[in-house]
């Protein structure tokens, strides 16, 4: 699971980008071991990084009980309208 891992970005500081005119040019729908899912996100004002989409705290992950509740979230919150990869948990 380490090589899904990556920092945190909270939800504000990607709606606030959005609303600043910068794109999402990638979205990719995670298994955690939990059997948990969450979201990571790269975009054009992020120099080639990818985040972990976070709530309240860059510790926190938001994470969702299914995959489509998650893909839900990137299409309709983040207006996010490309591919989303979907990677399950190898475990599970």
């Amino acid at each position: 699971m380490r090589e899904h891992q990556a920092p945190g970005m909270l939800c504000e500081h990607v709606f606030k980008a959005l609303a600043e005119g910068k794109k999402i040019t990638g979205i990719q729908v995670i298994q955690h071991a939990s059997g948990r899912w969450f979201i990571r996100i790269s975009g054009d004002w992020l120099g080639g990084h990818e985040y972990v989409l976070g709530f309240y705290d860059r510790a926190t992950a938001k994470l969702y009980k299914n995959y489509m509740l998650g893909i839900e979230f990137a299409q309709k919150r983040l207006n996010y309208a490309g591919p989303i990869r979907i990677i399950p948990y190898a475990g599970k």
